[in-house]
């Protein structure tokens, strides 16, 4: 091909929005923000010849603080560009696709010509025939994943292992388990070798923290931020070393959105923006995201982020926004509703309680009823019990304390409130009283998960015991302590089922999953309160700080599980105290009669109105109802019995 002069190309001022490179088949559009001041212009790369280009900010191309200079007779594909300010080059904040970072575990240099430029043969479009499906947040399952992790282990049997294809591959399996929402760590663009401070990975970080000598050098490259949760990132550009093919990284993503999105599956981004990061970047950023991938929603850092904005933007504002708080009175004013929601409180709040409830301690009755029912009307909650900054479900039955000693930082990375139990032994064991205790507080846990009222979120690997050897702050670890070992799933079947159980039994009781937040009244005139608190003596709740037994009654009368019938009633009953106890039942209000859905245990009776619980067991029973006929039928019966 022939590379053209300078002299050749056309140039004219363009449009003010949108912000970045705009291609079309004639040339390119770069539109960029000035500081007063400052010498500013584009370097054009010429991708085989290697020869740049200056294009000047002039003025004749300016408005405001916006320059917007409109290149043509150029094909677009043969090129790179930096923005340049002063003599100093850098990547666009709006760049579309990265050149010079392909390859995992890479440096991503600095902006110019042997470093990161801006790619301009971005595909645009391609998701014309997709549509994003409608799930509430009543009716979601989340499953949080890192894409890399999720297959990166041999044992994943994927061909593209640790990218975006890798994860197209496992969509039978996320529709056997049953969850129809991806949360994705970080996809976008990011440095994961960093330079400067403590949360970067340097070789005078390992001297300090870590290993010495020779030994810095073997294991700088196995230190990396693998999260993605840096400050130099691309935000609006796929991650190439996602990819199969780094150089259709775009190509990739949406492809496996769209077959997401045809087994009915949302796909959600983890969006991170550092201190400093223009509110209009973010903005333009999330509605780039929906616009041109069809992301079905994010979960976003609100001490940056510009949170009433982003709720009120007619784009974002009509995916799923999940943040660590939301302030709906500054957003809906303090009586409005809005017209369905799309805000979602994701924080800890759930996570801690839950686990201290699980591990016997006290005074967390009355917290663990509360986030039971919690269901607001005006946002929604995401409740998860581990998340990918915290134990794994399997280590947080098996550990005490953290073990981050490969991170290299002498245990100061990690918190240390892990409101955990290693159920006698600290860490591997093979006493078969220690292994049977762990899978049944792994069991208990889910339950707690799956049998609260708002949106459950699932860590990866969770459903068959996936562990991170102790490790609660692995965000330096590319290697299979953050890989999902596969093969666990065929030695742990038994936690996969219950799990899939659990989703399936969920999703077809409506009064396992409702929209609206229970009460505790009886509204409807049913003779039973939508959901009830019992001891060991029904309808009386110990609630005091020592008690650590509860009994949880959902009325099925209160919802339908079809067109023409009320669900059934529920009873949970959790005992996570050492000594086992006797639950006295209440009534079921259809007429049936209680049955045992799931016990923890294996070991816990039921003789008619009384339910024996062993020590730290929890047990789900269901009363399915009975219909009227059938009801005067059997007390006929019990009558001529008498």
């Amino acid at each position: 091909m022939r590379t053209l002069q300078k002299e050749e190309f056309i140039l004219k001022k363009g449009e003010l929005f949108p912000l970045g490179a705009t291609v079309n088949k004639k040339g390119v559009q770069f539109t960029f923000a000035v500081q007063a001041g400052k010498k500013a212009g584009v370097n054009l790369y010429h991708r085989e010849s290697q020869k740049k280009y200056f294009i000047s900010a002039e003025k004749k191309y300016q408005t405001g603080n916006l320059y917007s200079i409109y290149v043509g007779g150029i094909c677009p594909a043969d090129y790179d560009y930096t923005l340049q300010y002063d003599e100093v080059e850098i990547l666009d904040p709006y760049v579309k696709k990265v050149s010079g970072h392909e390859h995992w575990g890479s440096q991503m240099k600095k902006a110019g010509a042997d470093g990161v430029r801006g790619r301009l043969d971005f595909s645009v479009g391609g998701m014309e025939r997709d549509v994003m499906p409608e799930i509430s947040y009543e009716n979601l399952y989340l499953y949080q994943l890192h894409v890399r992790g999720f297959t990166k282990h041999t044992s994943s049997g994927v061909k593209k292992k640790g990218t975006f294809k890798g994860i197209e591959e496992k969509i039978p399996y996320l529709k056997e388990l049953g969850v129809n929402g991806i949360l994705a760590l970080p996809i976008y663009d990011f440095n994961e070798v960093l330079e400067n401070g403590l949360e970067d990975v340097t070789r005078e970080h390992l001297k300090r923290y870590g290993k010495k000598g020779e030994e810095v050098e073997e294991t700088i490259e196995e230190r990396l931020n693998y999260w993605g949760y840096t400050k130099r990132a691309a935000w609006f550009a796929p991650k190439a070393s996602y990819a199969g093919n780094s150089e259709q990284p775009e190509k990739e993503l949406k492809e496996l959105i769209q077959r997401l999105h045809e087994e009915k599956i949302l796909f959600l981004m983890e969006m991170y923006f550092p201190e400093g990061t223009s509110p209009v970047l973010i903005q333009e950023c999330l509605r780039y995201w929906i616009l041109e991938y069809h992301v079905d929603g994010f979960r976003v850092n609100d001490n940056v982020a510009p949170m009433q904005v982003l709720a009120a933007d007619p784009v974002i504002g009509s995916v799923k926004l999940l943040a660590n708080n939301w302030d709906e009175n500054a957003i809906y004013g303090a009586e409005q509703m809005p017209a369905e929601r799309v805000l979602a409180e994701a924080n800890d709040s759930f996570l801690i309680h839950m686990r201290s409830f699980l591990k016997s301690d006290e005074g967390e009755i009355g917290a663990v009823l509360y986030h039971t029912r919690r269901n607001p009307e005006r946002k929604a909650v995401i409740n998860y019990i581990t998340q990918f900054n915290t134990f794994t479900l399997q280590d947080l039955v098996s550990y005490d304390v953290k073990h981050n000693e490969e991170n290299g930082e002498n245990g100061r990375d990690g918190t240390d409130f892990n409101y955990s139990w290693n159920c006698g032994v600290e860490g591997k064991t093979r006493k078969k009283a220690v292994l049977a205790l762990r899978k049944k507080q792994v069991k208990n846990a889910l339950l707690l998960l799956y049998l609260s009222q708002g949106t459950p979120m699932l860590l990866a690997g969770d459903e068959f015991g996936n562990s991170q050897e102790g490790n609660n702050n692995a965000y330096c670890q590319d290697n299979p302590i953050t890989w999902l070992n596969w093969n666990l799933l065929k030695t742990n079947q038994e936690v996969f089922q219950f799990v899939k159980n659990l989703i399936t039994l969920r999703k077809e009781h409506t009064i396992l999953h409702k929209a609206e937040e229970f009460t505790g009244r009886d509204y409807i005139s049913c003779g039973c309160p939508d959901i009830s608190y019992h001891g060991t003596k029904s309808w009386y709740l110990d609630d005091s700080n020592y008690s650590r037994v509860v009994g949880i009654m959902l009325c099925g009368s209160y919802a339908l599980i079809d067109k023409k019938n009320q669900d059934w009633d529920f009873y949970f009953a959790y005992n996570f105290h050492w000594e086992p106890h006797e639950y006295e039942l209440p009534m079921p209000n259809g007429g049936g009669v209680w049955e045992i859905l799931e016990d923890t245990s294996g070991q816990a009776v039921l003789d008619e109105k009384v339910l024996m619980v062993p020590e730290r067991t929890a047990v789900l029973m269901a009363a399915k109802r009975v219909k009227k006929g059938k009801r005067i039928r059997k007390e006929r019966k019990n009558k001529a019995k008498k």
